[in-house]
């Protein structure tokens, strides 16, 4: 599938808008912990989209491994929270939900796929 420029800008800038979601919530956590941890979290996750967006596939499929666990282990949080409060567990699901728009995004968008091997070839063809 070749892309047109208005395409590639359109994947570019559904993946920033979804990317910025992300470190987002990582700082407001940051905010409210002040852990270390998370701010070198939140650098390697910047990092990380930076190489997304520049279309590097290593970058995409590392990041959908991660997701994956992600989900799981946000799904399993949900149901352990449902049995204390059914409302957290909801709020826990729905978060998780929402977390998983972009990895959706990146594996299930046919030009946001055709974008990361269009990439590739470009850059293998220099």
């Amino acid at each position: 599938m070749e892309l047109e420029v208005s395409d590639i800008r359109n994947v570019k800038k559904n993946m920033l808008i979804l990317m910025t979601i992300w470190p987002l919530l990582d700082l407001a956590i940051f905010v409210y912990r002040q852990e270390f941890s998370i701010l070198i979290r939140l650098c390697l996750t910047c990092a990380l989209f930076f190489m997304i967006y520049r279309g590097k596939n290593w970058a995409r499929q590392l990041f959908l491994i991660f997701a994956m666990l992600g989900l799981i282990i946000g799904v399993g949080a949900s149901i352990y929270f449902a049995t204390i409060s059914i409302w957290i567990g909801v709020g826990m699901l729905l978060f998780t939900v929402v977390l998983a728009t972009l990895p959706s995004y990146l594996v299930f968008n046919k030009k946001a796929k055709a974008y990361f091997v269009s990439a590739t070839l470009v850059k293998n063809s220099h």
